[in-house]
């Protein structure tokens, strides 16, 4: 199973705006999964939290914004949720545009919050759309819409069961004992 993630993240304007964990690949090639970043500090719409919009102490006035896409594998995906301190959430989402194997049309997703807001972050959400591997060792998604909604039922209540509840900390142990190691920094 491959995810294309969407990740945001806002913070206070003290809190360091990180990206989140880049990984390098364990094949020979060296191959770098590089988080896109989409969106930045422009996009910030926090600032109405502050007690008071005309004090430039107050830590929602300036904060910071951050989006990035990729595509993970499945012990990439359970070491950035555990990274991340993301849960998933039983809740319908809109979906997200373009997951490879999609088109450019609308993919059901997943949405993954924050577990630790205390640490400086407003919110941190992660919208995930799996791309399930088909019989031929690929990744792409049924065209039949019958087929569709019930794989898409499945491998929803899957995800949403083994990640729901903090179960993901376990699987954070595994990705590290697969030895997938973390970049130091990623590509601006």
């Amino acid at each position: 199973m491959l995810y294309s993630v969407i990740f945001s993240v806002d913070t206070t304007q003290k809190t360091n705006l990180l990206p989140p964990p880049a990984f390098l690949d364990n094949d020979d090639e060296g191959d770098f999964c590089v988080w896109f970043k989409t969106e930045d500090d422009d996009q910030y719409e926090y600032d109405y939290l502050a007690d008071d919009p005309d004090d430039p102490n107050d830590p929602y006035i300036g904060g910071h914004h951050g989006k990035w896409c990729a595509i993970l594998t499945q012990p990439m995906f359970d070491l950035f949720v555990a990274e991340c301190s993301l849960l998933a959430e039983d809740c319908q989402t809109m979906g997200s545009l373009g997951a490879p194997g999609f088109g450019l049309s609308l993919a059901p997703a997943i949405s993954f919050r924050d577990d630790e807001t205390d640490h400086g972050i407003i919110t941190s959400n992660a919208y995930v759309t799996p791309i399930p591997e088909d019989d031929d060792g690929g990744y792409t998604h049924p065209t039949n819409e019958d087929e569709t909604a019930e794989l898409w039922e499945q491998i929803r209540n899957t995800i949403i069961s083994k990640y729901r509840d903090g179960t993901p900390w376990e699987d954070e142990r595994k990705a590290r004992e697969a030895n997938i190691p973390l970049a130091d920094s990623i590509p601006a």
